[in-house]
């Protein structure tokens, strides 16, 4: 793995910000382990790493019309549908 900057914004504006200032260098990691695993194997070599786990809006359930998980919302919050044919609410 090739060396780089590990930087955990505390807010989605200031990982946006990052994300425009380090551009084609940063990549965007939420806790999963595809994009350490791609560099391990070399074949990613970001300058920058841009953690979102701080970042707590995109960890919530919205409800409204339909239910929406946000993107670091682990699949366990979601009931298993009734039937194969039910879709998973925020699925569709």
């Amino acid at each position: 793995m090739t060396p780089f900057t590990y930087l955990e914004p505390s807010s989605l504006d200031e990982a946006l910000a990052l994300l425009a200032r380090h551009g084609g260098e940063a990549k965007l990691i939420a806790g999963g382990t595809g994009l350490v695993n791609l560099m391990k194997q070399r074949l990613v070599r970001p300058g920058f790493v841009i953690g979102l786990r701080a970042l707590k809006p995109l960890a919530g359930i919205a409800e409204g019309l339909r239910v929406h998980g946000g993107e670091l919302l682990p699949d366990r919050h979601f009931p298993p549908p009734e039937s194969p044919d039910t879709p998973v609410p925020g699925t569709l």
